[in-house]
This record gives structure tokens, C-alpha cells and sequence, in this order.
């Protein structure tokens, strides 16, 4: 035997859609990308030889956060480089000086 109110209950009971939250999904997926230890070192390595070496353009200077700057900043230097060489120089750098990319 079936009650008016047993119909009712059991229509009205349905699975709710998944929804994310105000504001955006999972706060993990806002965390920054991690850091890139392949890129890191090649950059590092790459650093090393083309830019820092005695006879190469920055040898007489210390790597600082200035000339850090100044490599990122000025295109020149990477002309000695492929892209992707000055790239991780520049992985490298902002990585290791900490500044946003």
C-alpha cells in the first residue's frame, strides 16, 4: 500500500548535481607552478659557460640581483644562445633571485 506522501518522497528525492564552490574550485589548484630542476641547472650550466665564464660578457661581474636584472632585461645577450639555452638562463635566474616569470 502506497501513501500520498510515500509517492511524494520518493519523486522528490534525486541526486544533486556536483557544483563547485564560490569563488573557484580547489584552492590547491591556485598554488604555483613548482620549480623546474631540469631547466634550473641547464640554465645554471648554460650560465656558466656563455655568460660568466673569464672571457664571456659578465665574467668580470659577480651574479647579483643587478646583473640578474640586466640579463633578463636586455635581450643582446642572449644572442650568442639559442632560444631555449636563453631561456633556461632566464629560468635560472628568476628562480634563484626569486623574481616572478
Amino acid at each position: 500500500m502506497t501513501t500520498a506522501l510515500g509517492v511524494a518522497a520518493q519523486g522528490s528525492i534525486r541526486p544533486q548535481p556536483s557544483t563547485p564552490p564560490p569563488g573557484g574550485g580547489d584552492p590547491r589548484d591556485r598554488r604555483p607552478a613548482p620549480p623546474n630542476y631540469r631547466m634550473y641547472d641547464y640554465g645554471k650550466e648554460v650560465y656558466a659557460v656563455k655568460l660568466g665564464c673569464a672571457t664571456c660578457p659578465l665574467g668580470d661581474k659577480p651574479l647579483d640581483e643587478a646583473t640578474a636584472r640586466r640579463v633578463l632585461n636586455d635581450e643582446t645577450l642572449g644572442y650568442d644562445m639559442s632560444y631555449e639555452e636563453f631561456d633556461a638562463v632566464k629560468v635560472f635566474l628568476r628562480q634563484r633571485f626569486g623574481f616572478p616569470g
